[in-house]
């Protein structure tokens, strides 16, 4: 009975023992990390928004992700379109103190089949920093961005601005 006693006890130490949760561990980019709901403006050289009432490209919002690199370096990040807007996938450079980033002239899209010269600059992500369609408040996200290949800057637009919110989970703010 004590040899029973025994096993049935280690058995349940065992059981309880295993079931001790790990808490998954965060990227190194995680505060800026995240799922966006973003559109497409043409600017001036000055940077106000022409067109305010037009959608240049018929896209409407669409989703924009901001995720670390391989290296999970806590000083840049991927900004990816998955395909939705110019299909580009760039590395930019990420200051956490003050939520920006940027990359350099140069810098080309890592899109496996459309690799072109994409620059991101003034960049920012705002904690609250704007209302979702709903009139939610949640996090905001900005930058210019031009492509090498973009045939209407200088003719519609100086340059394109990228903004929008952070994805929220709610089917209104979609």
């Amino acid at each position: 009975m004590k040899k029973v006693l025994y096993v049935l006890t280690l058995a349940s130490a065992l059981l309880l023992s295993s079931c001790a949760k790990e808490e998954p561990g965060g990227t190194a980019v995680e505060q800026m990390a995240g799922q966006w709901y973003v559109e497409v403006v043409g600017c001036d050289a000055d940077g106000s928004v022409l067109y305010e009432d037009e959608d240049l490209f018929g896209l409407g919002r669409f989703i924009l992700l901001t995720y670390n690199t391989n290296a999970n370096s806590s000083s840049e990040m991927y900004i990816d379109d998955q395909a939705n807007f110019w299909e580009f996938k760039v590395r930019v450079d990420i200051n956490q103190n003050d939520m920006t980033f940027s990359n350099a002239k140069g810098t080309k899209s890592e899109v496996v089949d459309y690799e072109i010269e994409t620059v991101i600059s003034n960049g920012s992500i705002v904690k609250n920093g704007t209302k979702t369609s709903s009139g939610r408040v949640a996090d905001a996200i900005e930058f210019d961005i031009a492509f090498e290949d973009d045939d209407y800057a200088g003719v519609y637009y100086d340059h394109l601005h990228i903004r929008g919110w952070r994805y929220t989970g709610f089917t209104e703010d979609d």
